[in-house]
């Protein structure tokens, strides 16, 4: 397995280095990142100039006023991009919009962790941690978002809506997961933290319908085919089943490697035999946000233990001596008084 911001645990590509579904929890970012891309595109397609800021902030108004309209909660939509302010060009528009979104993330944290105070049920404590892990996933997110949209290219458009589309579907998702967590809780903390969702979650339904708005804009004007990424994973059978940008990351020697012919970075062995018994340890030795492949060996064993690979744990690989010998259980379970999201024996 392999981890990165290319993640190769089952993980797709997309969002720069990851561009996996991980806009997380529906956050306000999201619908935020929507609308700027929206106010771009109509700036650009009417030939807007304006150089006073009358005509910048009226252009501005209107724009957000059009967009709201194709969404189902036009009055959340408009509130949101209140904070955006008056933006002299859309570079600065897109720049408050984004800030803007971080800092609702931020509050939308501090409130959770206010009802995490309150609970006094430890399955509802953890489920406010879930959605903590989520809501900060997003704003690096949104971070990643921004650094990647910060030159606006109008040629790439049709690969900008492409990517949201993906994004929003999964922010959809991980936001329901936190909603989920609070199921067979006791107390209030569930019904809490959907009303500190509830914005977030009808933004979440705002942006993935002005999306799909821009696509279709975008289709009518042809501007689609202009550096459109294909929606093709890349995958074929010379890969072994693994998508083209997985083996141009980690090479094809690397992939195809085994405990005898590689030299890695990292041996774990229960026994002793190897430089950590555990394959925590070794993770712990991994560079932040590492450039090249970091190879951790693991020995044959049993390792009781549940490994975790952090989003600063870039370009990890692992192997072992094969599914029988090399075997990693974490054994925790929901009736164990754990959060499910919490039981996997690898997780990021």
């Amino acid at each position: 397995m392999s981890n990165g911001n290319d993640n190769t645990s089952g993980q797709g590509q997309g969002k720069g280095s990851r561009g996996k579904v991980y806009a997380l929890a529906g956050i306000t970012g999201i619908f935020l990142v929507a609308c700027v891309i929206g106010t771009a595109f109509y700036s650009y397609s009417n030939g807007d100039n304006t150089s006073s800021e009358d005509g910048q902030t009226s252009t501005s108004t209107k724009v957000v006023q059009d967009i709201c309209q194709t969404t189902d909660y036009q009055e959340t939509c408009i509130n949101s991009l209140s904070g955006a302010g008056k933006a002299s060009n859309t570079n600065e528009l897109i720049r408050k919009g984004f800030q803007v979104a971080m800092d609702q993330i931020r509050e939308a944290i501090s409130k959770s962790s206010v009802v995490k105070d309150l609970t006094k049920d430890p399955m509802a404590k953890q489920a406010v941690d879930v959605c903590e892990a989520l809501l900060n996933s997003s704003i690096d997110d949104l971070q990643m978002s921004f650094e990647r949209l910060g030159s606006f290219d109008m040629t790439r458009l049709g690969q900008y809506t492409a990517d949201l589309h993906v994004w929003l579907s999964g922010a959809y998702t991980f936001q329901e997961s936190c909603i989920d967590a609070f199921e067979n809780t006791t107390g209030d903390a569930g019904e809490k933290m959907k009303d500190i969702l509830r914005t977030s979650r009808e933004l979440t339904s705002n942006a993935l319908a002005m999306v799909t708005e821009m696509s279709s804009i975008v289709g009518s004007l042809n501007i689609s085919r202009i550096g459109r990424r294909l929606m093709d994973d890349g995958v074929h059978p010379r890969n072994g089943g693994l998508p083209d940008w997985v083996v141009k990351k980690v090479g094809r020697k690397l992939l195809a490697a085994t405990p005898r012919n590689v030299n890695p970075d990292a041996v774990v062995a229960k026994d002793g035999s190897g430089q950590y018994r555990t394959i925590g340890d070794a993770l712990k030795t991994v560079p932040p946000k590492n450039a090249k492949t970091f190879v951790i060996y693991v020995k044959a064993g049993v390792y009781a233990e549940k490994v975790l690979v952090d989003k600063k744990m870039t370009n990890v690989m692992m192997i072992g001596d094969g599914p029988k010998k090399t075997i990693v259980t974490g054994s925790q379970n929901f009736v164990d008084g754990i959060q499910t999201s919490a039981t996997g024996t690898f997780s990021k």
